[in-house]
Order: C-alpha cells, then structure tokens, then sequence
C-alpha cells in the first residue's frame, strides 16, 4: 500500500485512507499475504500513523516501512505481488502500473479548495482541465487503457514501452535510422 499526500485541489481524507487499510487487512485473512506499506515525502504524519495503528491491530502479517531508511520504496515495490497506491500520484500510480503487476487505485477526495474551484471551471468551461494539474483526465486515461483497478478488482495490464516510443519519435524528429531502444539492465524489458 503506497501512500501519497494532499496536492493543491486533493486530499487524503484519514476516514478513507483507514477504510482502505481495513479493506486490504480483510483481503489479506480471506486471501493469505501480508500488507506492506510505505509513505511518500508528502504523506502527512497523521496517515502513516493512522495506517500504522490499523496494520497493528490485525494478526495479519504487516510492516510500515519508514520514510528513510530501508527498505527503500523500489524494494517495497518489488517485493509486493499487488500493488495498492493513492490517487494522488501520477508518479507512483506509474511506478505501480509498469511493474506489470496487478495494481488498485486508492480513490481519493477534493480538497474544499477543489470542490470550489472544480465546480467553477466544470460549469464555465465544461470538459476543459483544471491547471495546474487535472488527476480527472489522468485517472480517465488510466480506466480508458485499462491501466489499474480497484481495491476490490486491482488489474494487471501490459503498458507500452514508453522509452522505446520517445526515442523512435525523437529519431524520426532527428532523421535518424530507426533503432531500438537498450533497455536498463535491471528492467525486465
């Protein structure tokens, strides 16, 4: 369980964020495993703790890593079979997504700030992003290409190879001979 933080129009209700944890623990006895979880840098004090008590109260195996130190947050990801991460984050969700393992998007809520302003710009400019950054439009891409699923279904899927594509479109802008992209020896690719 990945765990971001609140961005300027979202936030991380601890209501959801503690229902969330009690929705993996009870997957976890009725399917066996274990919950992990790791915070952000920009995961607020009071989540990691809320989240802590709730693995604390299960018999289910758990471990909440610490913000520095080891285990690192790749070796979490690695480690993990599912992969569950807040919706805050593109990068992470991302991360999750292109380990090609099965990943459950976390949903998250507007801040008041984003309820106000998303009512605003909905009505006046329907269909057009908020800026600096719509997760709307992220998280429509991600059901569109069936990228991620839920707590209750998380979905594997098989996104593109993304460095591959930017370098055969920076070597056609180039006029370059096509060339496959070499992968990083520690990438499965």
């Amino acid at each position: 369980f990945i765990l971001g933080g609140p961005t300027l129009y979202w936030q991380l209700p601890e209501e959801q964020i503690v229902a969330a944890v009690q929705e993996l623990i009870a997957i976890t006895e009725a399917k066996g495993g274990s919950v992990l979880a790791i915070g952000s840098p920009r995961t607020p004090s009071h989540l990691l703790a809320a989240t802590e008590q709730e693995l604390n109260r299960t018999k289910v195996p758990t471990f909440i890593a610490p913000r520095e130190g080891s285990p690192s947050y790749r070796a979490m990801v690695e480690a993990a079979d599912e992969i569950y991460v807040t919706a805050d984050s593109v990068a992470m969700i991302a991360d999750a997504v292109n380990t090609r393992k099965p990943v459950g998007i976390v949903p998250i809520a507007k801040s008041p700030l984003g309820t106000a302003v998303m009512a605003v710009t909905d009505r006046l400019l329907p269909g057009k992003r908020l800026r600096p950054r719509d997760l709307r439009f992220f998280w429509a891409s991600l059901k569109e290409h069936s990228f991620g699923g839920t707590i209750d279904a998380p979905h594997a899927s098989e996104p593109p190879d993304f460095t591959a594509e930017i370098a055969d479109r920076v070597r056609r802008l180039l006029k370059l001979p096509p060339k496959p992209a070499i992968a990083d020896p520690d990438n499965a690719r």
